[in-house]
């Protein structure tokens, strides 16, 4: 069962806060965030202008904070600031039972990186079944449709192949593939956490080394959402 800690944790880490980062964000400490994070310090025992301010700096709300109550990440927009979308967003679904989803002109470097383009334009409109996102668990508004580029993840995922990235689900999964901008670079890699707070970022190519980023680095690491569904050659 999730605690109020393990939620501040999960969300800064998101965020790819350091607990000093979120506690400069918010006018507070470090050692108050961990505090916080190891249950030591319930909320009860917090200032409401403090849980505010942390709702706020980890787009949330208080009440999923303190109880858990509701999505974690209501309104969410996409993750990436410098980037936006260019049409009007909406999601359509038909009578058949059956939702379209955007395809984004983003292509996810499945190699050493690319620059993140200042736009996203939709494409064209994939069709999934509703049954489908239902089993899944899966919001068609929290779904996005980007392309692979290069050979780093093959034989999962090959260049070409489009990705359904969940942008909600944030969470680093140890071992699942993600969708990441690292520094200047978007990427799409299998991400693990480390005991020590270090992320290990591995690629399924065995000729391409694995990055590990300290936690000095972590701030320069933003988890975009991770990869639910491909089409193409490879195989998740």
């Amino acid at each position: 069962m999730q605690t109020f800690g393990h939620r501040i944790q999960a969300l800064r880490r998101e965020l790819g806060y350091s607990q000093r980062k979120l506690g400069t964000l918010i006018g507070a400490t470090g050692p108050t965030i961990f505090n916080w994070e190891s249950d030591t310090t319930q909320p009860d025992r917090i200032r409401r202008s403090l849980l505010e301010s942390a709702a706020e700096a980890l787009n949330t709300t208080v009440d999923y904070l303190i109880w858990g109550k509701g999505d974690a990440h209501p309104n969410e927009p996409f993750p990436m600031q410098r980037v936006r979308a260019v049409d009007d967003g909406e999601y359509q679904d038909d009578d058949e039972g059956e939702v379209r989803i955007p395809v984004y002109d983003v292509r996810l470097q499945a190699g050493p990186g690319a620059q993140p383009p200042e736009f996203i334009e939709t494409l064209e409109r994939l069709t999934f079944k509703s049954s489908w996102l239902r089993k899944k668990r899966l919001r068609e508004a929290d779904l996005r449709i980007v392309t692979v580029e290069g050979d780093s993840m093959v034989p999962t995922l090959w260049g070409g192949d489009k990705v359904a990235v969940n942008i909600n689900q944030r969470n680093v999964v140890d071992g699942r593939v993600f969708a990441l901008a690292y520094g200047n670079d978007l990427r799409i890699k299998r991400l693990f956490w480390l005991a020590d707070g270090r992320l290990r970022i591995v690629s399924d190519h065995k000729a391409y080394a694995e990055e590990i980023v300290n936690s000095e680095e972590i701030d320069r690491v933003v988890i975009i959402g991770q990869v639910m569904h491909k089409m193409g050659e490879g195989g998740l």
